[in-house]
């Protein structure tokens, strides 16, 4: 997500009651949660979190975020993006068909038309999930 708790504005807002929401269900459900936040410091963990939840402030930094979601993004039976330029690191796995894809109905900015072509077929996500694989 671009952030919540140290952030202003809507999409800070909606983003706090979308977390409130994934915390109770992997509560009620028994599921880990991971929370990266890219504008945020680790410190600014929403106090509304479980503290089995984990949070990871990223600061801005571009390069950490992606190397972080890019290493545990395979692992994970759903990551949900707030923004989708945000789901850029994963945009590899989405083109060698390694996740499927679904994206909410907006209108893209001029400037996400070529990277939601260059996803194919599959929509450059807010929400990507590994495919199932059978041994």
């Amino acid at each position: 997500m671009t952030g919540s708790a140290g952030l202003c504005g809507g999409i800070a807002s909606a983003n706090l009651n979308i977390l409130s929401a994934l915390a109770d269900l992997a509560r009620q459900r028994q599921l880990e949660l991971s929370v990266f936040s890219y504008l945020e410091h680790g410190r600014e963990r929403p106090d509304m979190l479980p503290s089995q939840v984990a949070f990871h402030g990223f600061e801005g930094d571009k390069w950490r975020f992606s190397q972080h979601l890019l290493r545990h993004g395979l692992h994970s039976a759903l990551i949900a993006f707030d923004h989708v330029t945000l789901a850029l690191p994963v945009l590899p796995y989405a083109a060698l068909g390694l996740v499927q894809t679904s994206s909410l109905p907006t209108v893209p900015k001029p400037g996400s038309a070529s990277v939601i072509a260059a996803a194919g077929p599959c929509a450059l996500p807010p929400f990507a999930w590994p495919i199932p694989t059978t041994p």
